[in-house]
């Protein structure tokens, strides 16, 4: 009796924690079911790119060959290559399938916009160097 007003307190607040955790599950999953659609789609290209690119490289007999100002399609393949196996692993897509952290999703976010963004890049160039 001495402590019921402290109780009471901790039950509502514990009463509405809980409330909006429950609450905020849904749009925690759907935030994730779309990173989940983003890595795929930029994993997909990765590997449209990489094969587009070893293509063009055996064709034309260019590995060292520079694609932009400072880098040959060889170096431009093993950084696509490397950064594939580094962010768009299997593995990568496994840990956001479990995660129950924000701040590692929008972490991996983050880094897939750049990702996407640098893919872009090297298809425009690729794309310049073909015409």
């Amino acid at each position: 009796m001495q402590y019921l007003p402290e109780t009471l307190i901790a039950v509502v607040i514990l009463l509405f924690l809980t409330i909006y955790f429950l609450a905020k599950k849904p749009l925690f999953t759907k935030k994730r079911d779309a990173l989940l659609t983003t890595f795929k789609d930029v994993r997909a290209r990765s590997l449209i790119l990489q094969e587009s690119l070893l293509k063009h490289i055996m064709d034309h007999d260019a590995l060292n060959e520079k694609l932009t100002q400072t880098q040959t399609y060889g170096q431009v393949l093993k950084q696509i290559k490397k950064d594939h196996i580094t962010y768009l692993s299997g593995k990568k897509q496994a840990r956001i399938l479990v995660t129950n952290n924000i701040f590692k999703l929008n972490k991996t976010k983050n880094i897939l916009r750049e990702l996407d963004n640098s893919l872009t890049q090297t298809e425009k160039e690729l794309n310049i160097i073909k015409k």
